[in-house]
């Protein structure tokens, strides 16, 4: 908030004018704003409590008044001599109201301390239960709220108090001793309200009652932690689910954990299942080292104790990363026979995402039952993640602009009852689909609404933060961004960063087995082609049978820049001729920086090769055809090369040339320029040349070059 707005205020207003009075020379600003603001609102804008904050300014600066509050009685006295004495300090302005009480009055304002947050009559009845009946219970609230102690909230039919009525409420029952029972009966009533809220598979009307309530739930466990093991857990299973859409990752780490380490002794199965409710934040939160560890115990444990539902809800977390369809059907049938709807549909989502890619028939029965499960949970975040797959759909035929109307709908509904997840993915397929079709109005409403939601998710905040920059929607932090996961270096090439400042990620052929799910192929992909590697690049494109729609064009260039640096001159010209019309069917108006500088290297040697008549030709013919027949050509047109593996002979056209620009003495930048390349592929050409020849140094490489003039393929 700008100091402009916080200006704005009365009770800011009224803090920055007697901070003036206190200390000549104050005025709010950009440093001290933030802080007067927390003050006002700690304060619950109570003008004679902003007067004594504002008084100790003539000591104190405004963040360290902030850091004080919570012992506000004390900090806040020294009021003007000249007034009456119950406004010369805070406790002395709330004793003269509670002073002013009956004992019955009295009694009931102390046990509403242990309220953090909104509460309804019944939670009032139970804590005060012991002494008083119901209906006295709601005669005495009505005084208070007459009284002005409590303020009642008509549209939800709940009370409160206001925090620093709230804190004096606590002392004074702390000087009793009335508080452990109180906290006590507080807490077992909280837990009981909690679990009537379906907690495991909530609505969007369960995690809207669940969010108005959470600050005595907050309470509720953090009491139990200390006096109940068993309810601890209870409360911290109960809220897993609910930690995740609010986005309150560091609650599921802090109170989480400490409801795990004070009852994994007292009761191992409640332990067990608040551990597996517990792995779906920590999972977003990308605490591995929970789930390899924590996780795994609970699935041991949990297995031994027959609790089916805990044991298939640790297991479907791993399965939130791309997995196989065999991974995901396993799964699938592992939570339906838990009964958890919830997962279910957790699992159909991903499921069926996988099985749109490979073109299974199944898919369609999965989003079907995916919408279904929507709408009897009544959860928004399952119905934007079904309508996100049936825009995907769209895409894959082709049909951006549709896809794109298609996510439109949902944008309004991408608020605290969506999971973060999901609005992540809906926004980053709309800026996708818009950066495609060069929409660059819906590519800026997509990143800003990114940008601008007031999220801390962990290990995807990076991405979101980097998005704008990388654009060009915001300025660029002057610090380097490194992007998390597992494809890091293709978003940054995807967006024209700067993939060479990313975490490279070796997977490779040789390195590790091919991925089995069509995204983490995608990625194997786009990285070997980043580091030069084509013909693993060509491999693992040709797995993919050309899925999804949106990424053939870009194939397409990638397996012609292939077919390029093989030799196949002919093969090359028609995938390009291939590619750009496909581009142009689609309607695609962008294309990243480093495919274009493929393209272009792909060009250049093939019309120098072919010459222009014949390239000119080829690509005529592969601009022709198709979709089936672009794909079933690109798939059997690379299974007629040959070369050997050692010797002269087995360098690829490109590699002759870096060889002979190195005979040449040409530096790996002039090399780079030359050949329409990057200094970094120029590197791995030479990686590459180096062990089929032989050799170890330039020298050695343009002695071998000289003994072979260009045109000569012998070995």
């Amino acid at each position: 908030m700008t100091v402009d707005t916080l200006g704005g205020y009365a009770a800011v207003q009224l803090f920055a004018d007697r901070a003036a009075r206190a200390r000549p020379g104050f005025a709010l600003d950009a440093g001290n704003g933030a802080y007067v603001g927390e003050i006002c609102a700690r304060l619950d804008g109570i003008p004679l409590a902003i007067e004594l904050a504002a008084a100790r300014c003539r000591a104190m600066a405004p963040e360290q008044i902030a850091s004080e509050l919570g012992h506000r009685f004390r900090l806040l006295t020294g009021g003007a001599r000249t007034a009456l004495p119950r406004q010369q300090t805070l406790n002395a302005s709330v004793s003269w109201s509670y002073d002013l009480l009956d004992e019955h009055e009295q009694a009931l304002f102390r046990r509403l301390g242990v309220f953090t947050g909104p509460f309804p009559l019944e939670s009032v009845q139970a804590v005060c239960g012991d002494a008083l009946d119901r209906w006295a219970v709601l005669n005495l609230l009505s005084q208070l709220v007459d009284k002005s102690l409590v303020m009642f909230h008509p549209r939800a039919g709940w009370y409160s108090l206001l925090e620093t009525l709230r804190l004096y409420a606590l002392d004074r029952g702390e000087e009793r001793g009335e508080l452990a029972l109180a906290r006590d009966v507080h807490a077992a009533w909280w837990s009981g309200w909690l679990e009537r809220h379906h907690p495991q598979a909530p609505s969007d009307a369960d995690l809207d009652a669940i969010e108005f309530a959470y600050p005595n739930l907050r309470a509720a466990l953090e009491w139990s932690v200390l006096t109940d093991a068993t309810r601890s857990l209870e409360l911290a299973r109960d809220l897993g689910i609910y930690w995740n859409y609010a986005n309150r990752l560091g609650d599921a780490a802090a109170l989480g954990d400490a409801a795990l380490d004070a009852g994994r002794q007292a009761d191992p199965a409640a332990w067990a299942r608040a551990a597996g409710a517990l792995s779906y934040p920590h999972y977003w939160a990308g605490d591995t080292e929970f789930l390899s560890t924590v996780t795994a115990e609970a699935v041991n444990m949990a297995g031994e104790a027959g609790d089916l539902l805990t044991v298939a809800r640790c297991r479907a977390i791993p399965l939130l990363e791309f997995t196989s369809v065999g991974q995901l059907r396993e799964t699938l049938a592992m939570v339906q026979a838990a009964g958890d709807r919830w997962f279910e549909a957790r699992t159909l989502g991903p499921l069926a995402i996988t099985e749109l890619h490979t073109g299974d028939p199944q898919a369609q029965a999965h989003l079907a039952r995916l919408g279904a499960l929507a709408e009897e949970i009544g959860s928004s975040t399952y119905r934007v993640c079904h309508r996100l797959i049936v825009a995907l759909q769209l895409a894959s035929a082709g049909e951006f602009r549709a896809a794109l109307e298609h996510l439109d709908g949902v944008f309004p509904a991408l608020d605290r009852m969506v999971s973060p997840q999901v609005c992540l993915r809906v926004l980053a397929d709309m800026a996708w689909y818009a950066l495609l079709l060069g929409d660059r109005p819906r590519l800026e409403q997509a990143v800003r609404r990114l940008v601008d939601a007031p999220l801390d998710w962990g290990v995807l905040r990076p991405i979101a933060d980097a998005l704008p920059g990388v654009m060009g929607l915001a300025p660029r932090k002057a610090e380097p961004v490194h992007l998390p996961g597992l494809y890091a270096e293709v978003v940054w090439a995807f967006l024209d960063g700067e993939p060479e400042a990313a975490p490279r990620r070796r997977t490779l052929a040789g390195a590790q087995p091919q991925p089995e799910h069509p995204m983490e192929q995608v990625g194997a992909a786009i990285l070997a082609y980043l580091h030069g590697d084509l013909r693993d690049t060509e491999q693992s494109i040709l797995a993919l049978r050309l899925h999804p729609a949106e990424a053939r064009p870009f194939f397409l260039v990638i397996l012609a820049h292939c077919a390029a640096d093989a030799g196949s001159h002919t093969e090359a010209a028609r995938l390009l001729g291939a590619a750009d019309a496909l581009r142009e069917r689609f309607g695609l108006q962008w294309f990243p920086r480093f495919l274009a500088a493929g393209r272009a290297e792909a060009e250049h040697a093939t019309r120098a090769a072919m010459g222009d008549e014949h390239f000119a030709a080829a690509y005529a013919e592969g601009s022709s055809l198709d979709i089936e027949q672009m794909v079933a050509y690109a798939l059997r047109a690379h299974g007629r090369r040959s070369r050997p593996p050692t010797g002269w002979a087995s360098l690829t056209p490109t590699e002759l040339h870096v060889a002979q620009h190195v005979a040449a003495g040409q530096s790996n930048p002039q090399i780079a320029s030359a050949l329409f390349m990057s200094r970094a592929t120029v590197k791995t050409h030479l990686s590459h040349i180096f062990p089929k020849l032989a050799v170890t140094s330039r020298a050695e490489l343009a002695a071998e070059a000289t003994r072979h003039p260009p045109g000569s393929r012998g070995g």
